[in-house]
């Protein structure tokens, strides 16, 4: 019975999604916005350099992310608020993402 235990906890940290990041911008800038790939994906660009592959001023992508059809719209609907909210009010944001493809992971309004 014991040993199920730990298979089931190993099961679960291996099904387990990684959301792990390779770079940052802080105080980042929107400098453009696009959502001609809404609903799937937002496409931005920033004034911060992210100390990776992908310069300030470069393309980055945010994948809708959620569980369902109907998490995924209200998702991506809210991340492209916020986005559109930090462009027009000059607030800055944290970006965190993956080198590959310049794909953001989180982003955060300061």
């Amino acid at each position: 019975m014991r040993y199920i235990k730990y298979i089931v906890i190993t099961s679960l940290l291996v099904v387990a999604p990684a959301f792990a990041y390779d770079w940052q911008a802080s105080g980042a800038h929107v400098t453009v916005l696009e959502a001609s790939y809404m609903p799937s994906s937002i496409t931005f660009a920033v004034d911060a350099s992210m100390d990776s592959s992908c310069p300030a001023g470069a393309w980055l992508t945010y994948r809708v992310q959620g569980p369902d059809t109907a998490s995924q719209l209200e998702n991506i609907k809210a991340v492209y608020a916020m986005l559109l909210g930090a462009k027009l009010s000059g607030q800055t944001l944290d970006i965190y993402g993956n080198d590959a493809g310049c794909l953001v992971t989180y982003v955060h309004l300061r």
